[in-house]
């Protein structure tokens, strides 16, 4: 899971009273959707064999991480050939070089087949200190809109009175968030959809 539940907490706290299993849920969740926005799907990619050093070399640097580890290895892609009757099988990964593209593997390989690659990418080096609070701030819009966004801006409760501004807090956060995104994604994020369903089902369009 990317992101920080605390630093999460601590952005929040000052406008509600935290429900700490549904903030990791949007964690989760977060951490599904940054994957996506910040790296690029490739789905089997012809690649060279190398039988000498046992690996393969996809065409883009920075292979991803797809299950939210931040540990990119055997689990972050699939490398498979195909055989004469047009049968594609499943080779054993042991590592994976991301920055250079190289997949090493520990199967052998037939002579003279194709060979394929399944895998994401980045655009640049990532950062993960950058990619976690990537994840905190979607966390922390998920939650505005899910348990936040339908609250009054004002109301009275023990004799105090209490505001909140939601636009602003909202605009807040979609400015860092565009901030970071923009440094992986190619061509802007102007057309990033950041609407969220509610537990309820009621969708907020944003």
């Amino acid at each position: 899971m990317y992101g920080n539940v605390e630093e999460a907490q601590r952005i929040l706290r000052k406008y509600t009273d935290l429900d700490s299993s549904l903030l990791t849920n949007f964690l989760n969740e977060a951490t599904i959707q940054v994957i996506e926005l910040i790296s690029t799907p490739i789905i089997g990619e012809l690649v060279s064999y190398n039988s000498n050093l046992n690996r393969v070399k996809v065409a883009n640097q920075y292979i991803a991480d797809i299950n939210g580890d931040k540990t990119i290895d055997s689990n972050d892609v699939l490398v498979q050939y195909m055989d004469s009757n047009n049968q594609l099988h499943s080779i054993t990964v042991s590592s994976v070089d991301s920055e250079l593209g190289y997949i090493y593997i520990s199967d052998s390989i037939p002579t003279g087949v194709k060979v394929f690659a399944t895998y994401r990418y980045y655009s640049k080096k990532p950062d993960w200190n950058e990619i976690d609070r990537l994840a905190t701030l979607i966390a922390v819009e998920k939650y505005i809109l899910s348990e936040i966004l339908l609250l009054p801006d004002r109301w009275k409760a023990g004799g105090f009175s209490y505001s909140i501004d939601k636009s602003n807090i909202l605009k807040i956060l979609e400015k860092e968030i565009h901030t970071i995104l923009s440094k992986y994604v190619s061509g802007g994020v102007a057309d990033i959809d950041f609407s969220y369903e509610r537990k309820d089902n009621y969708k907020v369009e944003k």
